[in-house]
């Protein structure tokens, strides 16, 4: 029977084709219905990353806003640095200013200088040449003093000779022998000048007096000094009256 029934069922399209669609209707609606709760779970996951994305976005402003501040502030501090800069640039500008007049002073004084020195090093050899020439004229000099002084000794000797034989002749008017004036030395026995040293004289000598004589052809200080100085050391020897002419 249950065999029949089938048949029958299967030989009606109309009921096959009746079962067919509810059948795919109730179909139809569970996959619609599956599909709008996987949308559904797909929405809510979307929300949820739309949320965090808004949360996200949020410290994003946030993090802007602070960076905006930080900014401004860096931003103000690179204006008072650009300021201190330009500043600064402007005080280079003026020191190097300053520098290239002061180069430009420095190579004028140096041209100054090395005018200067070369002058200096003309008239260092002009004065050596001068040097030259007074050591050349002053070897003219030694040369002529020498002969001055040769001269003069060998005048000097021959004045004094005839100055003492004039000597002799006064003497002579005044009755005195010039054979009795002797040469000889008075000795500094007690140190008046010079302990021990020699002094060359002329002298005439009398009963009660001695005339000391010096004969010069010049008669300066030294010669009155030398003078002066025999004439104590015969008065610290002797106890008569001492003249001297």
């Amino acid at each position: 029977m249950t065999e029949d029934i089938i048949k029958q069922i299967i030989s009606n399209q109309e009921l096959i084709d009746a079962i067919t669609k509810k059948v795919y209707e109730k179909l139809k609606d569970d996959v619609v219905i599956q599909r709008l709760e996987k949308l559904e779970q797909q929405m809510v996951e979307i929300l949820k990353v739309i949320q965090n994305t808004n949360d996200n976005l949020v410290l994003i402003w946030e993090k802007m806003d602070y960076h905006d501040t930080v900014l401004g502030k860096h931003s103000n501090i690179l204006d008072e640095h650009t300021k201190l800069l330009q500043e600064q640039t402007r005080i280079l500008n003026e020191q190097t200013k300053v520098l290239e007049d002061h180069t430009k002073i420095l190579l004028e004084q140096t041209k100054l200088l090395q005018e200067q020195t070369r002058i200096v090093l003309e008239h260092t050899e002009l004065l050596k040449e001068h040097s030259k020439k007074l050591d050349n004229i002053t070897d003219e000099l030694r040369k002529i003093r020498i002969s001055l002084d040769s001269f003069t000794s060998r005048a000097g000797h021959y004045v004094e000779k005839t100055i003492m034989e004039l000597y002799k002749e006064a003497l002579k008017i005044h009755g005195i022998d010039p054979s009795n004036v002797k040469h000889g030395y008075v000795e500094d026995v007690v140190g008046i000048v010079s302990k021990g040293r020699k002094y060359e004289i002329d002298f005439y000598e009398t009963d009660d007096i001695i005339h000391l004589f010096e004969v010069k052809n010049l008669c300066d200080e030294d010669a009155i000094e030398q003078i002066e100085i025999r004439i104590k050391l015969l008065s610290s020897q002797q106890t008569r009256t001492l003249n001297h002419t």
